[in-house]
């Protein structure tokens, strides 16, 4: 228990990715849940599925329960995630806030945040054909749904989170504060 409410990794399952040297890199998909005082927030959507079946040398082990039955097992729905703050784009991260096969969101009440560079970035990226992580129609539809809030820098979802840009792996890449 923290001062402003509960913190809570979910498992979306782990990347196995072969690597250009004939190497495997093993890497836990592990979004973060927060239930603050008047709010529920997930730090990063998980997987696109879909990025396996769309990159070479990519496999996707799945967890041993979605995310919905998670969820349900800390007294939630989708329905009841307020706020997805997207770290930044990569499919691993920002990919599970959109369901492709339905074509609709997963959190059907949640506003979506992202840095705004993070979306030019990823957009420059895909056009030139050089970002294999992240998925075109994840970035279209980021800039189209009234669900997503785009953000210039460091913001404030409410009293117990702060959200500060801070660039490094993306340029557009942001990370969530409590207090």
């Amino acid at each position: 228990m923290f001062p402003f409410g509960e913190a809570h990794e979910l498992d979306f399952g782990r990347l196995l990715i072969q690597r250009a040297n004939g190497g495997r890199l093993l890497l836990p998909v592990a979004p973060c849940m927060l239930r603050l005082t008047q709010r529920v927030v997930l730090v990063d959507a998980g997987l696109d599925p879909g990025l396996a079946d769309r990159v070479e040398g990519v496999e996707w082990q799945r967890p041993v329960r979605d995310l919905a039955a998670q969820l349900e097992a800390l007294g939630l729905t989708l329905d009841d995630v307020g706020d997805v703050v997207l770290t930044h784009l990569h499919d691993d991260h920002g990919g599970g806030v959109f369901d492709r096969r339905r074509e609709a969101p997963v959190f059907p009440n949640a506003r979506l945040h992202v840095q705004e560079l993070a979306l030019w970035q990823g957009l420059d990226r895909a056009a030139r054909g050089g970002e294999r992580f992240v998925s075109p129609v994840l970035l279209d539809w980021l800039l189209q749904t009234p669900q997503a809030v785009h953000h210039h820098g460091d913001w404030r979802l409410c009293d117990e989170l702060a959200v500060t840009h801070t660039g490094g792996h993306t340029p557009g890449h942001q990370i969530a504060l409590a207090g």
